[in-house]
C-alpha cells in the first residue's frame, strides 16, 4: 500500500510537470465532434473485420471498437469496404477511425495510432507429422506466401530458398499446402489458424515461435490526439475489466493450444481435494478469526485494486524499481513498452531487460537514488525497437524499510517527430528562397556577359575564316577564341544556377556522358594534377536512358570528380558508378524509376555543419581561386534540379564523400549522333536579312558573321526603326534580340511585324536561355532560339533552317 498512494500522489505531481512542461502537447487537438464517429473497416480481413452472411460488420476489431465505444460513452457509426478506399477516407479527413492499421514508420506521418489492441506475428504453416518444426528447418524447401505479404520480403532477405511461391490469398496458400503440393506456407498466425479452420483444413498446423512480430492499432487522423486519447483509456478499461480477454477468447481462443490448460486441471484436481479439506478445517477452527481479517483484507485490497486500475488507465509510463533495480510496480503503458506483461515484468531487473532504458546503467549506483529528476528528456528503444523520446521524472521514496524509486515517463515522440519535420521543412524552404535570390542575380549578370563575350567568342571565327593555315597571327587568334569560351561556359554555369541553362533536351544514355568525360581534355588534366588519384568506373551495362541536356551533365560530373580528387591531397581512389534504382518515396523523396549517378571518394569528408551549405554559390573551405569559379556544386544542384531529379549526400568528416544523384528514366530510344555541320550547309543565297538588337557590338557581330555567310544585311536599334524598314522594304528574315532596353521585346516587335507582313519569317536571339516569351512568339511562327554569345555554325545554320523551313512546318 505505501507503493500504491505513494505513486497516486507522484501522479497528481506529473500531472502538474506535464502541464508545466508540455503546454503545447494539446495544441493541435480538435474537440470531439457532436456527431456521431465515422468509423470505417475492411470488408474482406478475417477475422479482425469482414462483413458476415447477414451483411453486417463482423471480426475481433469490430468488437473491439464497440466495446471501447460504450465504455467511453461514444457514439460510433461504423461500415466497411475495399481497404484501398477506405484508407485514402481518412487520409482526406472524410471520416474519424480506421478500426485495423498495421503500426509502421511511413504511415505514423499521415495518421496518429492508438496503442495497439493486438500484436499479429507470422508462423511456419506445415502438415501434420511434417519434419519442419521452425524457420530454420526451410532452408532448400518449396515454401507459399501471399503476393504483397511482409513474409514475400522477408524471405527475399534472407535467402533461405529460391522455391518461393506466391499465391492471391491464405485460402488458397492453405487449400494448397493442405492438398500435399508444397512443403510449408509462411502465414499471419491467428489468421491462417482462423482460415484452417474455418475451411475444415484439419491437415495443416502451425509450428514454431512467431515471426515478425506487428504492432495492431487503431488510426485516426494525424493530429487528433483527444481521439486517440480516449481509444486508448477505452482499451485500457477494456483490459481492466476482462472484456478485452472475452472477446479475444470469441475469435481466437479456440484455436490457442490448450495443452497448458489441460494440465492446470489436471494437477488442479489434484490439488484441490486436500487443499478444500484444510480449508474447510481452517474455517471450522478458526471462523471468527478469519471472518474479521477477511472483511478487512476485502475493504483493503478493494482500495488497492481500485488505485491500480486508476495507474493502469494513465497513458504514460508509471512504474517503480527497488534498490537493485528490480520491478515493484509497472503500469500497462510500462508493459506495453517492454513488450511483456506487468506481471512479467515484477521481480525483473531493469538492466537485463533494456540496458538502455534512461537511468538503467547509473540511477542505482551510490547516491543517484536519492536524487530526484523532474522533466529530463532521454532518448531511448522499446522492445520493438522503436525510437522513443521520454520526458522522464524519477523521485525516491521509502518502501517499508527500504528506499525505492519511482519512474513516471511522458512519450513526446511525436511531438519531437513533428517538430522536426517543422524545422527541416523550414530549412528548405530558407535555402530555396535563398537559391532563387542568388538565382535571380547570376541570371542578369550573365546576359550581360554573354553581350561582352560575344567579341572574344564570335570575331575570332571571322579573323580565322580570312587568315592562312601558316598566318602568324592565327595560334594567338585561336587562343583568344578559347579564353572566350571558356569564360562562356562560366557564364552557363551562372544560367544553371539560375535554372535558365538547360535549354536543349534530348535522349541520351548516362553511361555515354561518362565515358565522354573520362576522354576529355578536363580529365586528363585531373589526371595530371593528381597523379596519386585512381578512378575506377562501374557502369550498368543495361542502363536506362534519361531526357535532358548532355553538356550540362558532362559538367556535373567533372564538378563532382574533381571535388572528390580535391578531397583526397594524398592520393586514393574515385568511384563513378552508373545503375538502375526503384525508389519509393519512403524518405520523402518521388517515388518512381531513376537512373542513378554515384560518386564516391575516400578522402576529408565533409563535416555535418557544412553539409546544408556545399550547394551554395561560392560556399568553400578551399582557396578561392585555386579550384574553379567557386560555382561547381551550385551549378550541380541547378543542373539536378533542371532535370527533375534529386541528390542525396552521405559524408563523415574524415571517412570520404558519397553523391548520389537520381533521374527520371525516360523509356524513349536514342537518337543518332550528329557531327560538325559543313559550311556549305548554311551558305547564304543572297537573301536579305534585318538585325534588330539595341547593342551596337551586338549588331556589327552579327552583321559582320551573315555577310561572311553570302547575306544581304541591314542591322537597326529598336523597334520604331525596324517598322519603318519593314513598311518600305521586304526581309526574308527578322533576327530578333529578345530583350530591349527602354524598347518593345522581341516578341512585340514579330507580333507586330506580322500585322506588316503576316508571312514574316524570323529568328529570336538572347543572352538568356529560353523563356516563356520566346515559347510564344515560336507559337506565333518564329523559328530558331539562337543562344548568345553568337558563333558563325549557331546563327548559320538558324538562319538557314527558318529560311528554307516551310510555313506550317
Amino acid at each position: 500500500m505505501n507503493v500504491v498512494n505513494f505513486v497516486i500522489k507522484c501522479i497528481l505531481l506529473g500531472i502538474f510537470f506535464q502541464a508545466v512542461g508540455c503546454p503545447i502537447a494539446c495544441a493541435g487537438s480538435e474537440a470531439l465532434p457532436q456527431r456521431p464517429l465515422i468509423v470505417r473497416g475492411d470488408d474482406n480481413y478475417p477475422p479482425y473485420e469482414f462483413t458476415d452472411a447477414g451483411g453486417n460488420p463482423a471480426g475481433f476489431d469490430i468488437d473491439i471498437l464497440r466495446a471501447v465505444a460504450g465504455v467511453m460513452g461514444l457514439d460510433a457509426e461504423i461500415r466497411l469496404g475495399p481497404w484501398n478506399e477506405i484508407r485514402q477516407q481518412l487520409e482526406r479527413g472524410e471520416i474519424d477511425i480506421l478500426t485495423g492499421v498495421y503500426h509502421s514508420e511511413q504511415r505514423a506521418r499521415l495518421f496518429t495510432f492508438s496503442t495497439p489492441h493486438i500484436i499479429v506475428s507470422h508462423s511456419v504453416f506445415v502438415r501434420k507429422g511434417s519434419d519442419i518444426r521452425n524457420f530454420a528447418d526451410l532452408r532448400g524447401k518449396k515454401i507459399i506466401v501471399q503476393k504483397g505479404d511482409i513474409m514475400y520480403d522477408y524471405l527475399m532477405g534472407s535467402r533461405l530458398s529460391d522455391n518461393v511461391y506466391a499465391v492471391e490469398n491464405q485460402k488458397e496458400a492453405l487449400r494448397l499446402l493442405n492438398s500435399g503440393q508444397y512443403d510449408s506456407a509462411l502465414l499471419s498466425r491467428l489468421q491462417g489458424m482462423y482460415n484452417a479452420h474455418r475451411f475444415g483444413l484439419k491437415r495443416v498446423e502451425a509450428v514454431g515461435p512467431p515471426i515478425q512480430s506487428r504492432k495492431y492499432c487503431f488510426a485516426v487522423r494525424k493530429g487528433r490526439y483527444d481521439l486517440i486519447t480516449q481509444l486508448n483509456e477505452g482499451l485500457s478499461i477494456l483490459k481492466t475489466t476482462g472484456r478485452y480477454d472475452q472477446i479475444y477468447q470469441k475469435w481466437f481462443g479456440v484455436y490457442e493450444r490448450k495443452t497448458f490448460l489441460k494440465k492446470v486441471m489436471k494437477y488442479g484436481l489434484l490439488i484441490s481435494i486436500p487443499l478444500m479439506l484444510v480449508i474447510l478445517m481452517a474455517v471450522f477452527w478458526f471462523r471468527t478469526l478469519k471472518h474479521q481479517v477477511a472483511v478487512k483484507t476485502r475493504a483493503l485490497r478493494k482500495s488497492e485494486e481500485k488505485l491500480l486500475r486508476i495507474i493502469d488507465l494513465v497513458p504514460h509510463l508509471i512504474c517503480a524499481w527497488d534498490r537493485e533495480g528490480r520491478f515493484i510496480l509497472a503500469n500497462r503503458a510500462t508493459a506495453s513498452f517492454f513488450d511483456m506483461t506487468a506481471e512479467a515484468l515484477e521481480g525483473r531487473s531493469l538492466t537485463d531487460i533494456q540496458s538502455d532504458f534512461p537511468g538503467a546503467a547509473s540511477v542505482f549506483q551510490g547516491d543517484m537514488l536519492l536524487k530526484a529528476r523532474f522533466g529530463k528528456e532521454k532518448i531511448c528503444q522499446d522492445a520493438l525497437e522503436n525510437r522513443r523520446v521520454l520526458q522522464v521524472t524519477r523521485i525516491p521514496f521509502q518502501d517499508g524499510d527500504d528506499t525505492a524509486l519511482l519512474m513516471v515517463g511522458i512519450d513526446l515522440t511525436d511531438l519531437r517527430r513533428t517538430q522536426d519535420e517543422k524545422e527541416s521543412l523550414e530549412r528548405q524552404l530558407i535555402r530555396s528562397k535563398k537559391m532563387e535570390a542568388l538565382g535571380i542575380l547570376a541570371g542578369g549578370v550573365a546576359h550581360d556577359l554573354n553581350n561582352v563575350l560575344s567579341g572574344m567568342v564570335s570575331y575570332p571565327d571571322l579573323l580565322l575564316m580570312d587568315l592562312s593555315a601558316d598566318h602568324p597571327l592565327r595560334n594567338p587568334i585561336i587562343t583568344i577564341r578559347k579564353s572566350g569560351q571558356q569564360a562562356a561556359e562560366i557564364v552557363q554555369d551562372l544560367l544553371t544556377l539560375a535554372r535558365r541553362g538547360v535549354f536543349k533536351h534530348e535522349v541520351f544514355n548516362l553511361n555515354t556522358i561518362v565515358t565522354d568525360y573520362l576522354k576529355s581534355p578536363e580529365y586528363e588534366s585531373l589526371r595530371a594534377d593528381f597523379p596519386g588519384v585512381t578512378v575506377r568506373v562501374l557502369p550498368d551495362s543495361e542502363l536506362l536512358n534519361i531526357k535532358g541536356s548532355p553538356v550540362h551533365l558532362k559538367k556535373t560530373v567533372m564538378n563532382l570528380v574533381l571535388n572528390a580528387a580535391e578531397a583526397q591531397p594524398d592520393g586514393g581512389e574515385i568511384i563513378i558508378s552508373t545503375e538502375n534504382r526503384y525508389a519509393d518515396g519512403a524518405d520523402g523523396d518521388r517515388e518512381g524509376d531513376f537512373v542513378v549517378l554515384t560518386v564516391a571518394d575516400e578522402g576529408i569528408g565533409i563535416d555535418k555543419a557544412d553539409l546544408d551549405r556545399i550547394f551554395e554559390p561560392f560556399y568553400t573551405k578551399k582557396v578561392m581561386g585555386r579550384s574553379g569559379s567557386g560555382l561547381g556544386m551550385a551549378v550541380v544542384w541547378g543542373t539536378i534540379q533542371d532535370h527533375n531529379g534529386f541528390i542525396e549526400v552521405d559524408s563523415v568528416g574524415g571517412r570520404g564523400t558519397v553523391f548520389t544523384l537520381f533521374f527520371p528514366v525516360i523509356r524513349d530510344a536514342l537518337l543518332p549522333e550528329q557531327g560538325d555541320i559543313p559550311l556549305k550547309k548554311y551558305i547564304g543565297k543572297g537573301e536579305s536579312v534585318l538585325i534588330i538588337d539595341d547593342v551596337a557590338e551586338q549588331r556589327e557581330i552579327a552583321s559582320g558573321i551573315l555577310r561572311k555567310l553570302n547575306y544581304s544585311v541591314r542591322a537597326v536599334s529598336g523597334s520604331e526603326a525596324a517598322f519603318n524598314y519593314l513598311k518600305e522594304n521586304r526581309a526574308d528574315l527578322l533576327i530578333l534580340d529578345m530583350i530591349l532596353n527602354n524598347d518593345m521585346d522581341g516578341l512585340t516587335i514579330y507580333r507586330e511585324s506580322l500585322k506588316i507582313n503576316p508571312t514574316q519569317k524570323a529568328v529570336i536571339a538572347s543572352g538568356y536561355a529560353e523563356n516563356r516569351r520566346v515559347k510564344e512568339a515560336q507559337k506565333l511562327g518564329a523559328g530558331a532560339y539562337i543562344r548568345k554569345p553568337y558563333t558563325i555554325e549557331n546563327i548559320g545554320t538558324a538562319v538557314r533552317c527558318e529560311l528554307d523551313r516551310k510555313r506550317g512546318f
